[in-house]
């Protein structure tokens, strides 16, 4: 019998011990479309594994409630797109509307928020969805963690129900 309970206390003890050993996940914040709205400036950027040049980090991206901006090193991109935040992690569907050699291509990445950032990863060229959030040279995505501009709030040209910048009336 002795047996038997010392048995018990050491399998209830093990099956603590594996329990710790595993780290709690983290919940992933769910992505709300209307939050996106705004003006982010990346933290950080990788290109097919590679980091992204200074340069790049600079231009910020725009999201309105259905247009991606940005500027990268003298090119301007625009895409229409598209989340379906019901799916863990959430999708991004985008198609490319700028420049115009790239006009319609398409692009399925994965996108959350986390510590109040937001993380994009995507391929770039093809409409490969990524599973995790990683760039590697091997998968060619891009990963993407950007954080809202919140100094423009309030300053500056009032928007429109889009997001975009009310243009002044002619004169």
């Amino acid at each position: 019998m002795t047996r038997v309970l010392v048995f018990a206390a050491a399998a209830l003890f093990a099956a603590g011990l594996s329990a710790q050993d595993d780290p709690p996940k983290k919940k992933m914040e769910k992505v709300d479309p209307a939050k996106l709205v705004g003006s982010y400036k990346i933290v950080s950027g990788m290109k097919a594994g590679e980091k992204m040049t200074a340069e790049a980090d600079q231009s910020p991206i725009v999201f309105t409630k259905d247009k991606i901006t940005m500027k990268s090193v003298g090119m301007a991109f625009a895409f229409s797109y598209k989340v379906d935040p019901d799916k863990t992690p959430a999708t991004i569907e985008m198609t490319t509307l700028e420049p115009k050699e790239l006009k319609d291509k398409k692009a399925t990445g994965i996108v959350k928020m986390e510590e109040g950032k937001l993380v994009l990863c995507y391929h770039p060229t093809d409409e490969t969805t990524p599973k995790v959030f990683k760039s590697t040279k091997e998968n060619g995505f891009n990963l993407f963690e950007l954080k809202k501009d919140e100094k423009k709030k309030g300053k500056g040209k009032k928007k429109d129900k889009d997001g975009e910048p009310k243009k002044d009336p002619p004169q």
